[in-house]
């Protein structure tokens, strides 16, 4: 089965109101219903074929799941700038003062993305940017964090990665950072936050992050006796994301926080793969396949 494919699929698993059945199984009103599952299906076949095409290049295509499961938790698979929201005050259920100089909170507040869906309960550090007796409007992205992987400016180039002026250093003197499909990313912070919006843009910088990560967690420096430095890696640690997820959100390869992290991500992982499973029960990953079958034998 093909990567986009099962990527698609496993995003639909973890998006109730842009499945197939979902007008039929909650006898919604027709028109606004596959309006509303057609668009989102529509968005998440586009994001399907940026993340495996850059899954791929950063070798974290067998990782699929993991990445949509991070995905669905870092923000919801949606589309466009949807950190400034307002809250009914009625709908929040909690909150609590993280940070008083910055006005950060963590709050939790019901939701409901149709009427006729289950109401759902959101939990998250936000920036509280005002109030008053009817909404709380906030910031959803209360650390400077940007699009789909919520990617930082740390982690958006700064400058392209080689000597471009023939300089010999390479700095923001060679021009900005050069997308695989040749855009380039402004040197400026704030246009570097600007490209970042773009949803193909964002996947790159968000794989990147993950494949610099799973470096960070699994790989060492080696020096050889003629002094020659190599980077070794870890094959286990390498292939099982559970050892260096965390480190993308937490900046720790372990750790109670990181740990924490990587369980609320396989929770999600867990739903895309069973839904993908109930589609497709031959994949090799699926309880019930000839694969997962011969394996246990």
């Amino acid at each position: 089965m093909d990567l986009v494919t099962l990527i698609l699929w496993g995003i639909l698993g973890l998006r109730e109101e842009w499945q197939p059945d979902v007008c039929d199984r909650y006898q919604m009103s027709q028109g606004v219903c596959e309006r509303q599952r057609d668009e989102g299906r529509a968005w998440a076949e586009e994001l399907a074929r940026y993340v495996a095409e850059e899954a791929t290049r950063f070798d974290l295509a067998d990782d699929w799941d993991w990445i949509v499961g991070d995905l669905k938790r870092e923000y919801n698979f949606e589309r466009g700038n949807v950190c400034p929201i307002r809250i009914p005050v009625a709908n929040v259920v909690s909150r609590e003062l993280l940070d008083e100089e910055d006005a950060r909170w963590k709050i939790c507040w019901h939701y409901r993305v149709h009427r006729e869906l289950p109401v759902g309960t959101n939990c998250q550090p936000v920036l509280l940017l005002s109030e008053d007796a009817e909404y709380l409007r906030v910031d959803r992205c209360a650390y400077g964090e940007t699009g789909l992987f919520q990617v930082r400016l740390h982690e958006i180039p700064a400058h392209a990665e080689t000597d471009v002026n023939g300089d010999g250093e390479v700095n923001r003197g060679d021009g900005g950072y050069v997308l695989p499909w040749g855009s380039v990313i402004p040197t400026t912070p704030a246009g570097r936050l600007e490209a970042a919006h773009d949803p193909r843009t964002n996947v790159h910088l968000g794989m990147r992050a993950l494949a610099a990560s799973r470096d960070t967690c699994c790989c060492a420096t080696v020096t050889g006796e003629d002094g020659t430095e190599t980077r070794a890696c870890h094959a286990e640690c390498h292939a099982d994301p559970q050892q260096w997820l965390s480190v993308y959100n937490t900046g720790q390869c372990d750790g109670a926080t990181g740990e924490r992290y990587v369980q609320r991500v396989d929770r999600e992982r867990k739903k895309a793969l069973e839904y993908v499973c109930q589609q497709f029960p031959d994949y090799e990953r699926c309880p019930d396949s000839d694969a997962e079958a011969e394996a246990a034998d």
